[in-house]
């Protein structure tokens, strides 16, 4: 049996709280991600990215997200909150068992840089902590991250729990 990732329980999360915030903190939002942005991206390299094409602009902004909700602050309700933290909280946002368990670990997982060692596109790839040389290998099931994905790689993720 294949596992089909587009039907898991945890399946929206991240678009659920994007829309979330998005919604009821418009300018917080706006303003943390306008803050990373600014952050990641030296004034004189700005005019360079209004010239890359719109599927790379897509892959910054979902990574920008994804991090925002990991690891990023937003002011709400009077005072500077932890994204992942306000989003789980009892005012935050109603999600289901899978999906709390998804963002929680979004915010508990470090980002890390992993050498990829081997691949079976379609299916997963073996990684290799980059900086902790005695982490022993994780292997992810991974269908679309793996089609054109080469061993050798440098690739810097998360690595969560399904």
């Amino acid at each position: 049996m294949t596992y089909d990732p587009s039907s898991a329980p945890y399946q929206g999360a991240v678009e659920a709280a994007i829309h979330w915030l998005s919604s009821l903190h418009r300018k917080g939002w706006k303003n943390a991600y306008v803050d990373l942005y600014h952050n990641l991206v030296a004034e004189e390299d700005r005019g360079v990215l209004s010239r890359l094409d719109d599927e790379t602009m897509e892959c910054m902004s979902i990574n920008m997200n994804e991090w925002l909700l990991a690891e990023g602050d937003i002011h709400a309700r009077g005072g500077m909150r932890r994204i992942n933290d306000y989003v789980l909280s009892p005012a935050g946002l109603h999600l289901n068992a899978a999906q709390r368990d998804w963002l929680q670990q979004l915010g508990q997982r470090p980002l890390r840089l992993y050498d990829v060692t081997n691949v079976v596109p379609g299916q997963h790839m073996t990684l290799c902590d980059a900086l902790d040389k005695e982490a022993e290998p994780v292997t992810v099931q991974e269908r679309s991250g793996t089609q054109n994905m080469k061993p050798g790689a440098l690739l810097g993720c998360r690595v969560l729990r399904v």
